[in-house]
């Protein structure tokens, strides 16, 4: 046991040479008395042990600064009468040294806390520590039938069931109205096991009523849990509610979504696709009528639910994000005049996108996914320059060879520098040409985007005066809505994150239910109906290949390869020779380059395209002797203070594809951009 406690004070004594964490070091000069603990966490287990299994805890106390006005200390268990508490002394090294040993008896009840007090006997300053010990008996547990707020309507509100359930008595169940609100009642049933929530009618036409109902199981004796009830209800004012099969998010009544609400114009931007939208003036499930959106902008009438089920339904072009402003008219009731309203969308659009009319000049393919679904994809880079409209800066440049061709090393610039802008955009850098001669190569395989353009669409954000920027849809915690419906909270996300992840569809479905973004669907620069190749298209595309590559023994493909934990773990081997096009090996190119005999029907195309590196400009395109491709994921990768960073997928010459979260967020900094077909993954 002695040499137990001198391992401890050994700890102790290196706290005294300056161990404290970033921004609390000890100040030596100072004379105002910390007080610390080592074990920090006084914790013990049901049986009296400690929780690394100790019989007993042993404490050492620090205090710092160490001198004759702090050296004398004594030490107290307040509120604890199932421990004891008694002093141990130690000479390691010949110095005397004071330790605690604190000892618990077992705990057959509930969970219980006390205090550990030390107190500097010169002075008299003391600190607490809390004390905590587990018993046989469980924690207090209580769940409600809803974790969300309760609204209701101003007139003839329906009342609110909410059924509750816990592992204590029900007897020891409350559920308490918050002192002085009179229009809410609560009848708290516990046989029943549910708690009933009628509200009066709220006739103001401007002020909205909230209430908290508090509910409880257990008692502060032995275990106790609490949560609340947030009750809103709406005030006598007119609101509109949407819901149907062509607004799949809200497709049935009861998940119907309020929408924002100027004067009597109201407004949602959301995904909607073919089906059914309709309105309605109350969140009461029986209420008549109701509207539904019909193809002329109008609202049609539903006096019923057989009303209802005949409705008519909108037909969506192209299933995507739109922003619907229903415009109404009352009569002198506050009725819904349905035949002097009306509705409009607006298809929500990145700015300077590639419009449906170039499609054309696009090929496209469908891979079939492991759950037996289709993705397609542009099976060319874009090469969208944003247009005869753009101005002097184009969206993305074309391709360049050579290498490391000039770039912004500088701490920050004030102008573009035309010696490393190709001519297009105003500089004197040459485009590689296709063979005739006329036609750019850019325009056949690709061209290089900063991931601010792509991402915005704004051409002015390839090249700015700082050289690190953020992440343009937002910083970590941001709440970002995807092309298709979905809110996504952004996270920096690293290859350690996803490493350890199953190898299996199991493993998969886990990685993008803990990081939604790697199924993010951003449309950027690629045209309305489209996104940028996700994390999510990337693994499915690799199982594509892994399919495909059973039909040619040169390079095969684990169809294991086709996970999040096998892509950030290692290489994904042998997919990139079946994913290049015959052109990467012409001899001007590298003739060594591992192309697959089935690359040509897998027909992904993936040309030498390289990137544009804002440190250094062009390089690793043809001709440069080195070529690579290098393609944009929209992911937030490593965030530091001298490096942001997106998701890239690249390939050297060799056979395998890699997958990293390290591809600058620099000005200039450029890569391909590979657009997906959205789909519905909610």
């Amino acid at each position: 046991m002695r040499k137990f406690i001198s391992g401890l004070l050994a700890i102790a004594a290196a706290a005294f040479t300056g161990c404290y964490e970033s921004g609390t070091d000890a100040d030596n000069t100072s004379r105002e008395a910390r007080i610390s603990i080592s074990p920090a966490a006084i914790g013990f287990d049901a049986d009296g042990r400690t929780t690394d299994g100790l019989a007993f805890g042993t404490y050492i106390v620090t205090v710092n600064p160490y001198g004759k006005m702090y050296s004398d200390w004594y030490a107290e268990l307040v509120g604890t009468d199932w421990a004891t508490l008694d002093y141990h002394t130690a000479s390691p090294d010949g110095a005397v040294e004071k330790a605690l040993r604190i000892t618990c008896s077992a705990n057959t009840d509930y969970k219980r806390t006390g205090t550990l007090r030390v107190t500097l006997s010169k002075t008299g300053e003391s600190v607490d520590f809390p004390i905590t010990q587990v018993g046989l008996k469980p924690d207090a547990t209580l769940t409600l039938s809803t974790e969300s707020d309760i609204e209701m309507m101003a007139l003839e509100p329906a009342e609110v069931t909410v059924a509750f359930e816990t592992n204590m008595p029900a007897s020891t169940v409350t559920a308490e109205l918050e002192e002085g609100v009179e229009w809410l009642t609560c009848t708290l049933d516990r046989e029943a096991g549910t708690i009933v929530l009628a509200a009066s009618d709220n006739t103001s036409p401007t002020d909205m009523r909230e209430a908290t109902v508090t509910v409880s199981a257990g008692t502060e004796d032995t275990s106790l849990a609490t949560r609340q009830i947030k009750v809103r209800q709406l005030a006598n004012e007119t609101y509109l509610f949407i819901y149907g099969s062509g607004i799949p998010h809200f497709a049935a009544f009861g998940d119907a979504a309020q929408m924002n609400k100027n004067d009597l114009v109201f407004g949602l931007d959301h995904y909607f696709r073919s089906g059914k939208v309709i309105l309605s003036t109350s969140r009461t499930p029986d209420a008549y009528p109701r509207y539904a959106l019909t193809a002329d902008g109008k609202l049609a009438v539903l006096a019923d639910a057989a009303a209802e089920a005949a409705a008519p339904e909108l037909t969506f072009g192209i299933a995507g994000m739109n922003a619907l402003r229903v415009t109404i008219a009352l009569d002198d009731d506050n009725n819904v005049v349905a035949a002097d309203s009306k509705a409009e969308f607006t298809r929500i659009s990145t700015v300077n996108s590639m419009p449906e009319s170039e499609l054309a000049g696009y090929p496209t393919k469908e891979y079939v996914t492991r759950d037996g679904k289709t993705k397609t994809w542009m099976t060319t880079g874009l090469h969208w320059n944003g247009g005869a409209a753009m101005g002097t800066y184009k969206l993305g440049s074309g391709l360049v060879g050579g290498s490391k061709t000039g770039g912004y090393d500088e701490a920050e610039y004030s102008m573009r520098n035309p010696a490393y802008d190709t001519e297009e955009n105003g500089g004197t850098l040459k485009e590689l040409m296709m063979p005739d001669g006329v036609t750019t190569r850019a325009s056949v395989y690709g061209r290089l985007y900063s991931s601010y353009e792509t991402l915005t669409g704004d051409p002015a954000g390839a090249l700015s005066p700082a050289l690190l920027m953020p992440f343009p849809l937002g910083g970590a915690g941001t709440v970002v809505v995807d092309a298709v419906g979905n809110s996504i909270t952004l996270e920096p996300i690293l290859k350690a994150d996803l490493k350890d992840y199953a190898a299996s569809d199991g493993g998969n479905t886990q990685a993008e239910a803990d990081h939604p973004s790697l199924s993010m669907q951003v449309q950027g620069i690629c045209p309305y109906g489209w996104h940028i190749a996700n994390m999510s298209d990337w693994k499915d595309l690799i199982y594509a290949v892994a399919e495909s590559s059973k039909s040619y023994s040169d390079y095969p493909v684990a169809a294991a390869t086709a996970s999040y934990g096998a892509m950030t773990s290692g290489n994904a081997a042998n997919v990139a020779a079946h994913l290049r096009c015959k052109e990467w090996q012409d001899a001007e190119f590298n003739p060594a380059t591992a192309i697959s005999n089935g690359a040509e029907a897998f027909a992904f195309n993936l040309y030498p395209q390289g990137w544009r590196l804002y440190k250094s400009g062009y390089d690793y395109c043809a001709n440069s002797g080195n070529v690579r491709f290098y393609c944009l994921i929209p992911m937030m990768g490593q965030t530091t203070a001298s490096k942001m960073a997106l998701w890239r997928a690249y390939c050297t010459t060799s056979a395998d594809m890699v997958f990293d979260d390290g591809f600058d967020v620099g000005n200039g900094s450029g890569a391909a951009v590979r657009c997906v077909k959205n789909y519905e993954n909610f």
